[in-house]
């Protein structure tokens, strides 16, 4: 399944901050960098996507979404860079793009050296069937025991708000 990048227009659909393009130039200039270079597409669309729902999950930005109906935190209004300046409200941010693709060759490397598990029933739900009953996982989510977004990719966004501790970000569950 192809990417759908956040450009800055606040896409209903959109599901990673950074194209395969972006996190490939971001990537290959690091010394892990070839085993991103060297691995599948569709891994690496599966990281990115991952990495991108691990940073819009796990980080409360600055300002406020430019609309209701976008899919990802970004893009946002009323954000300043680290020099103070207005972020436009149709872009996305080179330090989210850069952070994106640097977590998901992390978790393409750890991944492949082991450190995250493969076993299907460690992953995020991926699809819940109500008749006859069934879940599916996505095996590329990491355990438990691995940090969201490690404090060096967390110190390339902190310009841009502040990382989410514990279980949720989510207000109070009212039946």
């Amino acid at each position: 399944m192809t990417l759908i990048v956040e450009t800055g227009g606040g896409a209903s659909n959109s599901d990673a901050f950074c194209s395969l393009e972006y996190a490939a130039i971001y990537n290959s200039g690091h010394l892990d960098g070839e085993l991103w270079l060297e691995e599948d597409v569709a891994v690496q669309e599966k990281a990115i996507r991952l990495a991108t729902r691990r940073i819009n999950d796990g980080w409360v930005f600055h300002g406020r979404r430019r609309s209701q109906q976008q899919a990802l935190e970004w893009p946002r209004v009323g954000v300043r860079d680290q020099g103070g300046w207005v972020i436009p409200s149709n872009i996305i941010p080179t330090a989210l793009r850069d952070a994106t693709a640097e977590l998901a060759r992390r978790i393409v490397t750890d991944f492949n050296a082991g450190s995250l598990s493969d076993d299907s029933n460690t992953g995020a739900v991926k699809a819940v069937k109500l008749g006859p009953i069934g879940i599916e996982f996505d095996t590329l989510e990491g355990a438990k025991s691995q940090p969201e977004i490690p404090d060096d990719v967390a110190s390339m966004l902190r310009h841009l708000g502040y990382q989410v501790r514990g279980e949720s970000r989510m207000g109070t569950y009212i039946r």
